[in-house]
């Protein structure tokens, strides 16, 4: 019996909502699964009885699959066919979004986001934005009005940038430079972090999760302080730490799910 067009999409979202799952418990990219699904969207693309809407949802799909294989250029192809079909454009921001950052490229993550116009968005697309804004430290991008008032980490932030006389990019700068280095030295995507400023004491912390273990992290740590010493040495660095630390398995809950249209 042939399964109906909808059914099929939806199978296909469990099915990629399980790998997500899976990779943020282990930080182990399971490329055998990635593939039998990318097989199974790129068969279900072509039911001549599929309907424009469901199917830029599984070009969607896909591009989440190649973007935590870290393929960057397939996954914004995969966006772009999306784009072609209508694919709410919310939902395409944030997911080039997701994908540059997952890559190491938190630059084009911040700039896919200022596509957005916040002020046309529902009180819930919103909270699926802001998020990843705070993921890519994209704090002077957008009003104080759409961060979750109980995080402190937007405020302080900009108090310390502005004490030094910088703005949001140079710290974006910094994050992206290390961002790119630590991908290269990692088989998984950057999934986990930790941010912490406090103003008062002159300190900006910035982490990001790896698989590896620890006398690996520390020199990996070791050689980001001389990276950043290569690229970076105004006073501004002397506030700004940037490394690496061991990964835990993150918990994805509904809430902290990116912005999806349902097919």
């Amino acid at each position: 019996m042939q399964v109906a067009p909808k059914r099929k999409a939806e199978q296909i979202f469990d099915a990629r909502n399980r790998i997500e799952t899976e990779l943020y418990r282990s930080f182990l990219v399971d490329e055998m699964s990635i593939a039998r699904l990318l097989r199974d969207i790129k068969s279900a693309l072509r039911l001549p009885e599929l309907t424009m809407g469901e199917r830029a949802s599984l070009y969607g799909e896909m591009a989440h699959l190649y973007g935590y294989k870290r393929d960057s250029i397939n996954a914004i192809r995969a966006l772009e066919s999306a784009a072609n079909l209508d694919f709410d454009g919310v939902a395409l921001a944030l997911d080039r979004s997701i994908t540059f950052y997952m890559c190491g490229d938190i630059s084009d993550a911040v700039r896919a986001l200022e596509t957005i116009d916040m002020t046309e968005l529902s009180d819930e697309q919103i909270a699926g934005v802001m998020p990843q804004a705070e993921i890519a430290c994209a704090f002077d991008k957008f009003g104080s009005a759409y961060f979750d008032p109980r995080s402190s980490q937007r405020s302080e932030t900009l108090k310390i940038l502005e004490a030094y006389g910088v703005t949001g990019d140079d710290l974006i700068a910094r994050l992206d430079s290390v961002a790119k280095m630590i991908s290269k030295e990692i088989d998984h995507p950057l999934l986990g972090y930790e941010c912490y400023a406090d103003s008062e004491h002159d300190c900006f912390l910035y982490r990001f999760a790896v698989r590896k273990s620890i006398p690996e992290i520390v020199d990996l740590n070791q050689r980001i302080v001389k990276h950043r010493l290569e690229h970076f040495d105004d006073p501004i660095d002397m506030a700004i730490t940037i490394n690496a630390m061991p990964f835990t398995p993150e918990v994805r809950d509904d809430p902290s799910r990116i912005y999806h249209v349902g097919v």
